[in-house]
């Protein structure tokens, strides 16, 4: 019987990933629920080249960021996985990993980092959550790093009023294990307007919402801000989604060309347009990446402004160079805008602003910019996501 390893370690940092970080003669050990400051002993369960994961087998001396975890299933469930830090202190670690990536990757070293933006309810901010059925009936949340369902009661990031429909959930799963044992359901509970829906195996066309409204608005601050719009400017907005940022902007801009692959989320976006009388917003159904490439062959295409089914629209361009654009504003999904940035670079736009998810693709997507002609000028971390290690990040850039 091969005897276990067990190693006693300082914690050092928090990863991107979301575990802590410690290390042993040189080599790299990954360490979840662990806390920066932490004394542990650490049973190594896991060894690879350049880096091993322990578990925490005994807390020596804890950190005094760490804190007791509120949620009774915090352990298990792998839906938050920073529970255990202090909430001020999980703002320190997201502008810490936001920094290591822009200076490991991008090799920034004199960075304009601001102080990140904390949300109003560390607890109680989601507006969605989607549940898991096992083919056991359990309802619940997907444990980490596993498909494996954790039943829960109550889930203490998600608002009063979801919480409050778990028990109906409960029982149209019920039905649909019933009905179905096979397949693999999905319960989303939702807040709209005041009320609260619950669906079974929703569309992911539903997805173009922010889950925390109030943190959403200071997003959107933000970026009005770092965009420094006067009034006059004509705006390109790539990855678009249903308008989030689009109308907004829209108040301070000349004109806003809002550029969105997804046909369901074009659509609402025309109707609420339409709703709103926003004739300074243009929705353009394409990639990101078609879009740019459009551009460079016809500064002026004779089309109409919007077309569904997939078939690339562009509306009449601003006059002038750069596309007729000022600004431009992409807002990518977790694996960054790599395809994009040539295309963007040609425009020769003067300011460019990134909202991000993922330190990492940033960073990776900042280095090109900076290669092909873009300087970083700052970032801020906006907690969209408390007790989890997601980053929510918006970065500004200009033209050298």
């Amino acid at each position: 019987m091969t005897m276990k390893k067990v190693l006693e370690l300082t914690i050092e940092r928090m990863t991107m990933g979301g575990e802590a970080l410690a290390s042993h003669q040189g080599k790299k050990v990954f360490i979840p629920w662990g806390v920066p400051g932490d004394r542990a002993k650490v049973e190594i369960v896991e060894e690879r080249g350049d880096f091993s994961r322990g578990r925490i087998v005994e807390l020596l001396e804890n950190s005094e960021a760490r804190t007791q975890a509120p949620c009774q299933y915090f352990f298990k469930c792998g839906g938050c996985q920073w529970q255990h830090v202090k909430y001020e202190v999980q703002l320190q670690f997201k502008n810490e990993i936001l920094k290591e990536c822009l200076q490991r990757i991008a090799k920034i070293h004199d960075l304009k980092i601001h102080e990140p933006i904390p949300s109003d309810s560390p607890l109680h901010y989601r507006n969605r959550i989607r549940l898991q059925l096992s083919r056991q009936g359990e309802l619940g949340f997907f444990k980490g790093q596993s498909k494996e369902v954790v039943p829960i009661d109550e889930c203490l990031i998600a608002d009063p009023g979801l919480n409050e429909k778990i028990p109906e959930a409960k029982a149209i799963s019920v039905g649909l294990i019933q009905k179905d044992r096979a397949t693999r359901h999905e319960i989303e509970i939702r807040r709209v307007g005041k009320g609260v829906v619950v669906e079974a195996n929703p569309q992911d066309e539903i997805f173009f919402v922010q889950v925390n409204p109030s943190q959403n608005e200071r997003l959107i601050q933000v970026v009005i801000q770092v965009l420094h719009l006067t009034g006059k400017e004509n705006v390109l907005e790539l990855f678009a989604g249903e308008g989030n940022f689009s109308f907004p902007i829209s108040e301070g801009a000349g004109s806003v060309t809002a550029v969105e692959m997804a046909e369901a989320a074009v659509l609402r976006a025309e109707k609420k347009k339409e709703e709103l009388h926003r004739r300074n917003v243009q929705f353009v159904q394409s990639t990101a990446y078609r879009f740019l490439e459009s551009i460079s062959l016809s500064q002026n295409p004779p089309n109409p402004p919007f077309s569904k089914g997939g078939d690339l629209s562009l509306p009449p361009f601003p006059k002038g160079g750069r596309g007729g654009f000022d600004r431009i504003l992409l807002d990518p999904p977790r694996k960054g805008a790599v395809q994009c940035l040539e295309g963007i670079a040609r425009l020769k736009i003067p300011i460019l602003v990134y909202v991000s998810c993922d330190p990492s693709t940033l960073a990776r997507d900042v280095k090109i910019l900076g290669e092909l002609g873009y300087r970083h000028e700052s970032s801020q971390v906006i907690d969209m996501f408390p007790q989890t290690h997601h980053v929510e990040s918006v970065t500004k850039m200009v033209l050298s």
